[in-house]
């Protein structure tokens, strides 16, 4: 009979040693797990800032930029420039509409300038005629806008005056 009670005795410490060593392995695994969880977890939102980082910079540069562009062409700089990198993205829509836009501005302010080169011209050249004592000249150039009527108001001037001069030389 003493066997028969050694034979349990032994089985239990068995039971109890290999259920402490499983408990020992569990609480081993889950520690490392939790650590392993945590280090991910980690690792994962520090590249979500890294990728959130580059994103504003690849968005926020090229806005800046163009903001700045923007406040040189609103002050009269033309000759502001505008990078198009080749995006093809909505930043990249926003640099292109910017440089036609700048590009637009340049047109009309050499036509614009073009323009009164003309008038000035023309309106000289019939000035000086007239200083001269020549009531033949004429404006022949196209005047446009309200500077038609200059040409108009000119010519029937010189054709008044020459009128006139006429009838007092037939006198």
């Amino acid at each position: 009979g003493v066997q028969t009670c050694a034979l349990p005795i032994s089985l239990r410490t068995i039971q109890t040693r290999l259920a402490i060593k499983a408990m020992d392995d569990a609480n081993t695994t889950y520690t490392w797990s939790r650590n392993l969880a945590i280090v991910l977890a980690v690792a994962v939102i520090a590249l979500a800032i890294v990728l959130l980082m580059t994103l504003i910079r690849a968005i926020s540069t090229p806005l800046v930029a163009m903001t700045q562009a923007m406040e040189r062409l609103a002050a009269g700089d033309l000759r502001t420039d505008v990078r198009d990198d080749g995006r093809r993205d909505e930043v990249g829509g926003l640099v292109r509409s910017l440089l036609g836009f700048r590009d637009q501005i340049a047109a009309a302010e050499e036509a614009k300038a073009e323009q009164t080169r003309l008038i000035v011209d023309s309106v000289g050249a019939g000035l000086h005629a007239l200083a001269q004592g020549n009531l033949t000249a004429r404006i022949d150039v196209d005047l446009v806008g309200p500077f038609a009527k200059l040409k108009e108001d000119f010519n029937n001037a010189m054709a008044s005056m020459s009128g006139r001069s006429e009838e007092h030389t037939s006198e």
